[in-house]
């Protein structure tokens, strides 16, 4: 993951990075998707549940 976001312009700019943002390792990405799961933030986001802050995402 670390690599293709490092890799494409649209990954950094759908998180949000610029270009001379640290990029978080695969660590971090599998933590913060744990940390989602535990949480059942994971299954809310997937049924739709918590979409605030999607709708003003520059595209």
């Amino acid at each position: 993951m670390e690599f293709q976001i490092n890799d494409r312009l649209t990954f950094i700019r759908f998180l949000g990075l610029s270009l001379g943002d640290n990029i978080p390792d695969q660590n971090t990405i599998w933590s913060f998707r744990e940390n989602l799961i535990n949480k059942g933030v994971n299954d809310r986001i997937k049924q739709g549940e918590i979409t605030e802050g999607w709708e003003n995402k520059p595209n």
